[in-house]
């Protein structure tokens, strides 16, 4: 993997699990449309990733075989969206707490 793609890769793996706890808290709320635009955004991040993922852990094992590059691939994968999880629950939280909990319950 060339080295530019890594901090594209970790800003896609970051909106990713941003995006999937925007959808995990819109899925609670009483909001269908706040629930469809983020799950939007959510899926489409997730398929941006999938695709980035696929073609450098294919190269890696089949073309390359460099077992190593696909651990840190998963560590890297990790790291990633776990700071993307983390960070959208934070402002989520800050979120509905500025709208007083009426983001919840917006129909």
């Amino acid at each position: 993997m060339e080295l530019w793609m890594w901090p594209v890769w970790a800003v896609i793996l970051f909106l990713q699990n941003a995006s999937w706890s925007a959808v995990s808290r819109a899925r609670n709320s009483g909001s269908l449309r706040y629930h469809a635009v983020v799950g939007l955004f959510s899926n489409g991040i997730w398929f941006l990733s999938f695709a980035f993922m696929f073609h450098n852990i294919f190269n890696a094992l089949i073309v390359d075989k460099r077992l190593l590059f696909i651990v840190a691939l998963g560590i890297f994968y990790t790291a990633c969206t776990l700071a993307g999880s983390l960070w959208s629950h934070w402002y989520m939280m800050k979120l509905e707490a500025k709208h007083g909990g009426k983001l919840a319950r917006r129909r």
